[in-house]
């Protein structure tokens, strides 16, 4: 067995084994050692006694998931050994193979279809570069999600990319240099060389998707794209061990221009994901994964957006239908991994439950949605499909709770098959069948001292005492004889023998050949299920966006196409959810490419500049999103891309100091930004020299004001930039307010008009707990600096102290 063991295990090196060996899952030698530590479980050893004892460990093979998930989560592959033939079968050792490999980009499945999961994509990505082009590929077996794109662009423009993706796993050709980009920051998997090839990536998509041709999918224009995903497809099938999947029916452009731009550092700054995860009132995990990516790719074309904006209106002000969408949807399970599942062959009878449940509960939302007019209900009404055939298959075959397992049985229901139900009779009551079969021979006998009796080695038979033997009928066929009696079988007894003593097996086998022809019924109805998921999803996503809308002092944004982004009495979502009620102070915003684009905002610290510029980033994602928006009104022009350069962090493990980090982020800005963008810089140049900051800041401002004419909240400390409003007509001055009462300072949190020239850091110093001392010195220091640099006899202010002290440096002349 062992030896067995390492053959396969080669095959697999990167990777623990999962080895079946009866009702366990065991892991042996280094896996063993691994696993053990990892999940947390005993490790014990066959060959105790031997001088080098072999290490081993297991879990059950009825409830490995958890475990497996476990693996993954750390970053582990896992490879799935099963036996391949029955052990009463088996001339040897029982044959084995690995049916499939699953993998951290590879394990969205595991997670069932339980409604308390979080609902999040597992993305497999495959990098590919043709010359300056990135070929990219994406996919979530889990949902049948199957994307493609290319871009251009440099290195930091893909990790940029693959950022805003979150993959859980990226595929690159076997010769591909990462050391720089991926290492480190992802799961590396590699393929051979030969895959990347498009030749190869057209058959195996064509192969796939059942056509002869990629033409209708839309992808022509993006050969290093299909290449990418060509190669997802070959790591799926050779780690999954399996042919077409039937929950990958499609192939998508991923077309950026159709959505809003979110770079990575962008997402990280406006907290894209907090955001969503707290105006998330979704109720199905298909919704719950749509409503995260509306926030992460929001729309840019105007009718789209309205038309997202006119279903939660119409939405919002119904509370009953609301109510009554939800209540619906509150029982539908996740439909998208269920067809993953039903794909793949591993759907179980909870699964299928699952959908049933499912489908019943989409049949009450029908007619609910019928009573909506507006044009996304109008249209997802015309094509909702509850599959009632179906509902009623499962329904009729499986009962309401089945066990975990598909081969211990307790899983149809009775009037399924009357071979089944006969066996689950006997079963049931072998010892009345026993006491009917004998009754049955007394009287067709007239041997009143007939009985049926049983032991293991003859099974069941009939005694009859020698004083009998003359009645015994030509039927009865005699197994043994004794001294006062006889033992017979008849044909009928044989039968019923057969039945009892394989029953149990029996009813096993014949239970999974019924759900395993179900399943089979069911995987039919793969396309249709996962067109009915994407439209639940869509449902789910607009009544969460529905039940904000009424549950808060929201207001629906006025959308429009030039260049406004005017905000009345706005507020940050996140900000005014961890303050006390009624606290948070609001802000008015108007921003204009026409006119006053770019807004230089002064003021000190800890008095909100940061939230009013991020406020403002977050107010117009959420309008593109389609959600109504915090504020008492809001006109959003469309933003095609959102740019933030905010807060101070190095990337030493990359060889990128503070200040690095913080130019490589501007420079992206400035070459990427458009005239439709919104750019919010939370300080520039700080990393550096107050000369060389200030005019870097002042550098870029101009740049973005006077080249590339983005909307842009530049919020600083230097003071000294509100002199570029003097220079430049489109540039503004703002600051947020405060009022001082000698050392008191009074935060207002109110953005009003005019420049700062004060930012009131050494206030923030003691606020913060600095010795007094320190505070003290602080203050003479900035007193010497704003009046100047050196004294007339040259000595540097910055180092003069009080002379009471005695301890003044003496003058150099």
């Amino acid at each position: 067995m062992l030896k067995q063991y390492r053959e396969i295990k080669e095959s697999c090196k990167d990777a623990i084994l999962f080895y079946r060996i009866g009702d366990f899952y065991e892991m042996f030698y280094d896996d063993a050692v691994t696993a053990s530590k990892v999940l947390d479980i005993v490790l014990t050893s066959r060959n105790k006694n031997d001088p080098n004892p072999v290490p081993l460990c297991g879990v059950p093979h009825h409830s490995y998931e958890p475990y497996l998930n476990k693996l993954i989560e750390k970053g582990y592959k896992v490879a799935v050994c099963d036996q391949v033939e029955d052990p009463k079968d088996a001339k040897g050792v029982v044959r084995r193979e690995v049916t499939r490999v699953v993998t951290p980009g590879l394990a969205g499945f595991l997670n069932g279809v339980d409604r308390a999961q979080k609902a999040v994509h597992h993305y497999l990505v495959a990098v590919h570069r043709d010359g300056e082009v990135w070929g990219i590929a994406f996919t979530d077996i889990a949902t049948g999600d199957f994307r493609c794109l290319e871009m251009s662009g440099d290195e930091a423009a893909l990790l940029s990319e693959l950022g805003g993706l979150e993959p859980r796993e990226v595929v690159v050709s076997e010769g591909a240099d990462v050391s720089g980009t991926l290492k480190g920051r992802f799961v590396v998997s590699r393929v051979p060389v030969w895959v990347w090839d498009e030749t190869y990536a057209r058959k195996i998509l064509c192969d796939q998707f059942q056509t002869a041709t990629l033409s209708g999918f839309g992808c022509e224009a993006a050969p290093a794209g299909v290449i990418a995903a060509g190669a997802v497809l070959h790591y799926v099938r050779e780690t999954q061990k399996v042919g077409r999947m039937a929950h990958l029916r499609a192939l998508r452009l991923h077309d950026g221009r159709e959505r809003m731009r979110i770079g990575e550092d962008s997402r990280k700054n406006l907290n894209v994901d907090e955001l969503a995860d707290l105006l998330d009132r979704t109720k199905t995990a298909m919704g719950a994964r749509k409503f995260r990516e509306w926030f992460l790719a929001p729309l840019v074309q105007k009718a789209k957006i309205e038309e997202r904006l006119d279903a939660v209106g119409e939405l919002s002000g119904r509370p009953r239908v609301l109510e009554a969408v939800q209540a619906c949807l509150q029982n539908v399970y996740d439909l998208e991994r269920i067809s993953s599942r039903l794909s793949l062959g591993t759907a179980n009878a909870r699964d299928m439950r699952a959908l049933a449940d499912s489908l019943e509960a989409l049949g009450r939302t029908a007619p609910i949605l019928s009573e909506l007019k507006t044009a996304v209900f109008s249209r997802l009404a015309s094509d909702w499909d509850a599959s009632p055939k179906l509902k009623e298959e499962i329904a009729k075959t499986l009962v309401d709770a089945p066990p975990l397992g598909l081969k211990d049985g307790g899983i149809v229901r009775d009037g399924v098959r009357t071979e089944l139900d006969e066996l689950k009779k006997i079963q049931a009551d072998a010892k009345g069948a026993i006491a009917a079969i004998e009754e049955r021979e007394r009287k067709r006998t007239g041997i009143a001292s007939l009985k049926v009796r049983f032991n293991q080695v003859f099974g069941y038979y009939l005694e009859v005492t020698a004083a009998h033997l003359s009645k015994v009928p030509p039927d009865f066929i005699r197994k043994q004889t004794l001294t006062n009696a006889e033992r017979f079988i008849t044909p009928e007894l044989k039968s019923f023998e057969d039945k009892v003593l394989g029953a149990e097996e029996r009813i096993k086998g014949l239970e999974y050949e019924i759900f395993c022809q179900l399943r089979e019924k069911a995987l039919a109805s793969v396309p249709a299920l996962q067109a009915q998921a994407e439209r639940v999803a869509e449902l789910d996503a607009l009544q969460s966006l529905a039940e904000y809308a009424r549950g808060t002092r929201a207001v629906r944004p006025e959308i429009r196409e030039d260049g406004v982004l005017r905000i009345r009495q706005g507020r940050h979502p996140l900000v005014e959810n961890n303050l006390p009620a009624g606290s948070f102070v609001p802000n008015d915003l108007s921003v204009d490419a026409a006119a006053d684009r770019l807004l230089m905002i002064t003021g000190p610290n800890m008095a909100g500049k940061s939230t009013v510029i991020r406020q403002a980033g977050v107010i117009a994602l959420m309008a593109q999103a389609g959600s109504f928006v915090p504020a008492d009104s809001a006109e959003i022009g469309i933003v095609d891309q959102i740019f933030t350069r905010v807060g101070a962090a190095d990337r030493l493990a990359r060889g990128e100091s503070t200040f690095m980090v913080e130019m490589c982020e501007t420079a992206n800005i400035l070459h990427n930004a458009t005239e439709k963008s919104l750019v919010l810089l939370d300080e520039i140049g700080r990393g550096t020299s107050t000369f060389d900051g200030i005019s870097i800041a002042w550098a870029v401002a101009e740049h973005l004001h006077d080249v590339l004419k983005s909307r842009a909240l530049f919020a600083t400390h230097y003071h000294e930039l509100i002199d570029l409003a003097v220079t430049r007509r489109g540039i503004k001055n703002c600051n947020v307010a405060v009022k001082q009462d000698g050392d008191d300072v009074v935060f207002l949190y109110r953005l009003v008009p005019g420049g700062m020239n004060h930012s009131f850091g050494i206030h923030v110093a003691r606020l913060a707990g600095l010795p007094p001392e320190v505070v003290e010195r602080a203050k003479e220091v900035l007193k010497n600096l704003e009046s100047g640099e050196l004294e007339p006899e040259g000595q540097p202010r910055i180092a003069k102290k009080r002379s009471k002290r005695g301890e003044g440096q003496e003058s150099l002349f």
